[in-house]
């Protein structure tokens, strides 16, 4: 089963996010992708590939980063970290020590939005700001340090998956609360 790690950023803090994996010992073959890209951490294991000769992500050591990106002008999507093997614990153990080590740091940061949700991190002033499918698809938001800045600005966030018909909804809805710039 994947494990995902959702944070607040900018686009240009979001890189920070891929230059702390850049900085392991041995460092990951990067995959660019159109919304972050792609590791692999071959020191872990080679890239499996299915009977169709596409990449298995879920038999490899390969992580899934997906850059946070403005949208319609007035939306910031989540950034993403997605380790997307199964069983990692026992056909990866290196990429569990990664996984570990990663959530360690990541965690260093504010933590804004936590399932269950409890008083201290849910329910308060944030959640207004977190838009969309984000809460739905999220057991934990953290914020790093621009990320925190413009939540205390008011920014509104969206989950990267959500539909052009669901930002167009919130946009209008975002219209009628007065947010400047909320344009379908």
């Amino acid at each position: 089963m994947a494990t995902t790690f959702r944070f607040l950023a900018s686009a240009e803090e979001g890189q920070m996010v891929l230059d702390w994996f850049a900085n392991l010992p041995e460092t990951p073959h990067v995959h660019p992708r159109p919304d972050g890209a792609a590791l692999l951490l071959r020191q872990f294991g080679p890239l499996a590939m299915t009977s169709t000769n596409e990449a298995d992500p879920k038999r490899s050591p390969v992580v899934l980063f997906i850059q946070p990106q403005v949208r319609h002008g007035i939306l910031w999507t989540a950034g993403e970290v997605q380790f997307l093997a199964e069983r990692m614990r026992s056909s990866f153990p290196g990429l569990q020590k990664v996984l570990t080590s990663f959530r360690t740091w990541l965690r260093s940061f504010p933590v804004v939005f936590r399932q269950p949700r409890l008083p201290q991190t849910s329910g308060g002033s944030w959640d207004y700001y977190l838009e969309g499918g984000l809460l739905n698809a999220s057991d934990e938001i953290l914020a790093l340090p621009t990320g925190m800045a413009a939540l205390e600005r008011g920014q509104y966030f969206v989950w990267h998956g959500d539909s052009q018909a669901r930002q167009d909804t919130l946009l209008k809805q975002l219209r009628l609360r007065g947010v400047p710039g909320a344009e379908p």
